[in-house]
């Protein structure tokens, strides 16, 4: 009687419902590497004695639920209901989306009321490339919503559908462009306190060339993995990997380029980020020790404690995004070394919390914080004038130090 059965590598495109209907001892069957293999819901329902099953794809395993050794296994968000399993990264899918999605939509209206500045220029597109992190986790969320109860029967079809794609796109130039955007707001920072009597400003005409090059840029990273390029295995699939459709690459799997992928999210935006780290240490030393020198210590120290918390808020939330997606990166290439795997949840978590914190918190961070501090500004600038007798190059220090201050 026949208990194993292997059809490894035989070219098959269809097994019909009827294919093992007298094979009911059957304990072991192997269908891999027929990667055009259909196989009908029911075939496998008679097989009762099947206590091994390994095919090219993991919905063929939600044919047969009650196998325990059946391969592959499901991906890190994906069950056979659902295209997000889990119901607490759902719950943050449909937060932290609603949430970029709408306050970045309100940073936009607001920005557009105000006199254009550089800063409110770099505000408004960063405000624009997080809004379309909002667009993608929220267009992710309902997707999850159409095909819920049955989403594996259309989980090849959605992996490799144009919209995917898009998706994939959207994410990759929002995520890409927000941190390019964040590294121009923070060298506009740093010029003004590093050189705040230099006669050549980083005005309007240098803000667009640089933010429309930030675009370019992102767009470029974007596009090229579904262009028809051998490395990336010819496009197309470079955004399949998973039905959130992102390219993020924190696993220790080595699919077509994913070198591209860990130069990008490892290298440029790890880069990025201390880049940003390490200029906002820079104005909060420099602000303090031009505050302490004009005000003195007792009258500056309330001013200082409120910047320091604006830059801690800044750094820290840059800090909770990348650096533990950048850990798990080097983690995946030594436990690869080792043979070793990352459980599938923590890239769940990364890519479904982590990767969009930035985009949902920028708006609170530039803008929304910011407008109750305007409203206070003058007032202590008045407060400032009418008590202090400002040595002239103090003066201009102070004066375009804490304006600068209120707009972090």
């Amino acid at each position: 009687m026949l208990r194993s059965l292997d059809l490894t590598s035989n070219q098959l495109s269809e097994v019909h419902s009827d294919a093992f209907v007298n094979l009911n001892v059957l304990e072991k069957l192997n269908l891999t590497i027929n990667p055009r293999l259909s196989m009908a819901s029911s075939c496998l329902s008679k097989l009762d004695e099947l206590r091994w099953l390994s095919t090219d794809y993991y919905k063929h395993c939600c044919y047969v639920p009650q196998i325990e050794n059946c391969f592959p296994p499901p991906d890190e968000f994906s069950s056979c209901e659902d295209l997000m399993s889990n119901a607490v990264l759902k719950a943050f899918l449909w937060t932290l989306g609603l949430m970029a999605f709408i306050c970045n939509l309100f940073v936009l209206a607001w920005r557009a009321r105000e006199k254009m500045t550089v800063y409110s220029f770099c505000v408004i597109n960063l405000a624009l490339a997080d809004f379309l992190m909002g667009l993608y986790m929220v267009v992710l969320a309902s997707v999850d919503v159409h095909y819920m109860g049955d989403y594996i029967e259309h989980a090849d079809a959605w992996q490799h559908s144009v919209m995917c794609t898009l998706l994939g796109i959207i994410a990759t130039v929002s995520s890409e462009s927000s941190v390019f955007i964040l590294c121009v707001i923070s060298a506009d920072r740093f010029y003004k306190i590093v050189f705040p009597l230099h006669g050549a400003r980083f005005g309007m005409r240098r803000a667009k060339m640089c933010v429309g090059a930030v675009w370019a840029l992102a767009l470029l990273i974007a596009l090229l993995p579904v262009l028809p390029i051998g490395y990336f295995g010819g496009g197309g699939d470079f955004y399949a990997r998973s039905g959130v459709c992102l390219s993020l690459h924190i696993t220790n799997e080595t699919p077509a380029g994913w070198q591209f992928s860990v130069a990008i999210f490892h290298g440029v935006n790890f880069t990025s980020f201390v880049f940003i780290f390490l200029s906002y240490c820079y104005i909060f030393f420099e602000v303090r020790r031009s505050a302490n020198a004009a005000l003195g210590r007792q009258q500056a120290s309330s001013a200082e404690i409120a910047l320091a918390r604006r830059l801690i808020l800044v750094v820290a939330t840059d800090f909770l995004c990348w650096v533990p997606i950048n850990i798990m990166g080097e983690f995946a290439w030594m436990a690869a070394l080792g043979g070793a795997t990352i459980p599938g949840v923590a890239y769940a978590w990364v890519v479904v919390f982590l990767l969009p914190l930035n985009s949902a918190i920028n708006p609170l961070l530039y803008t929304i914080s910011s407008i109750k501090i305007q409203r206070k500004k003058k007032n202590l600038e008045n407060s400032y004038s009418k008590s202090i007798n400002y040595r002239s190059s103090d003066q201009y220090n102070l004066k375009s130090t804490f304006p600068i201050s209120t707009q972090l």
